[in-house]
C-alpha cells in the first residue's frame, strides 16, 4: 500500500478483483492511511492480519514473485503506470506492486467493490449527525472537494510550472457554473476557503473542518451534485455516490489537465460532466 486513502482504495480494490477472477486469497499490506479504520472490509480486522501474516513466510519460497503494471511515456521524460491485463493472470504466490489507479481492473465487479467499501458505523453515524445540522436536502446540494497544499508543489513535467498538479480557482468556477444557482454548497477544502469568492450567491454554504477522509467521502457521496478535484480520494467519493439522479462533474484529463493528456484514461467514466480546463 503506498500513498493516501483514496490510492490505497485503487489498490486494494484492483488487487482483490484481481485475486477474484484467479480464485486466489488476497492479502493486502497495512498503511498508515489504514483503510481498516475507514471500511468494514471484507474478513474483518482479523482476517486480514492473518493472511498478511501467514503470507511473510511465503514471500521468502522460491515460487514466490513480483508483478509489477506496465509503463507508458506521455510525454518525452515523463512516463506512468498503465492498466495492465496480464496481471489478470499473475498465478499464486505473487506481490503486486503499483498504484492500479484505473477502473478497468474491476470492470464487471462494481457491485461486489461497493460491498467491499462500507463505510464503518462510527463514520456513519457521524454523517447522520452532519446532516441533521443541513439547512438543506441531499438533492439541493453539491459538495465540493478541493485538493491543493500537496499539489503545489509538485514539478512533474507535466505539471503546471506555478501550479503543479493542482487545479486553478477557473475550473472550479466552470465547474460551479454547472451547478443551478438554487443548490447549496458542501466544501471539503485542503485550502482554507480556497473556493469561498465563488460562493456568495449561494443559498447555503457548509464547510467541513477536520471530520476525517471517511466521513468526508461518506458525506460527498450523499449529495446529488459532486465537483471533484482531480484526486483519488475526490474520485472515489464520487464512484461511491450510489443516487440515481447523481450529477458528477470533473478535471476533464485530471491530473494531465496541463499538458491536455489523461495520465489514467480509464479514469474517464463515460456519464460524468468532464470540463476540459486549462
Amino acid at each position: 500500500m503506498d500513498g493516501r486513502l483514496g490510492n490505497e482504495m485503487f489498490q486494494y480494490a484492483s488487487g482483490r478483483a484481481i485475486a477474484v477472477r484467479q480464485g486466489l486469497r488476497f492479502a493486502y499490506a497495512r498503511h498508515r492511511h489504514s483503510l481498516e479504520d475507514a471500511f468494514d472490509l471484507p474478513g474483518g480486522r482479523l482476517g486480514n492480519t492473518i493472511l498478511r501474516l501467514a503470507s511473510i513466510p511465503l514471500r521468502r519460497t522460491r515460487f514466490y514473485k513480483v508483478c509489477k503494471p506496465k509503463m507508458r511515456t506521455m510525454i518525452p521524460g515523463y512516463e506512468f503506470e498503465t492498466f495492465d491485463e496480464t496481471l489478470f493472470s499473475c498465478g499464486p504466490f505473487a506481490r503486486i506492486i503499483g498504484y492500479l489507479e484505473t477502473p478497468e481492473y474491476i470492470a464487471g465487479m462494481e457491485d461486489q467493490v461497493r460491498s467491499w467499501f462500507r463505510f464503518r458505523d462510527v463514520h456513519q453515524r457521524r454523517v447522520r449527525e452532519i446532516e441533521g445540522s443541513l439547512a438543506l436536502p441531499p438533492e439541493l446540494r453539491c459538495c465540493v472537494h478541493v485538493r491543493r497544499t500537496d499539489l503545489l508543489g509538485i514539478r512533474y513535467p507535466i505539471a503546471h510550472p506555478t501550479d503543479g498538479l493542482a487545479l486553478p480557482i477557473g475550473y472550479y468556477a466552470a465547474a460551479l457554473a454547472r451547478v443551478p444557482e438554487e443548490v447549496g454548497i458542501v466544501v471539503i477544502d485542503d485550502e482554507v476557503d480556497f473556493v469561498r469568492p465563488l460562493l456568495s450567491a449561494r443559498p447555503f454554504v457548509h464547510y467541513s473542518r477536520d471530520e476525517g477522509a471517511p466521513v468526508d467521502m461518506a458525506l460527498m457521496g450523499i449529495c446529488r451534485w459532486n465537483v471533484i478535484s482531480n484526486s483519488t480520494f475526490a474520485w472515489w467519493s464520487a464512484w461511491l455516490n450510489a443516487r440515481p439522479d447523481r450529477r458528477l462533474i470533473g478535471p476533464r484529463y485530471f491530473r494531465g489537465w496541463h499538458v491536455r493528456q489523461w495520465e489514467m484514461p480509464g479514469l474517464a467514466v463515460e456519464d460524468w460532466d468532464w470540463i476540459d480546463w486549462r
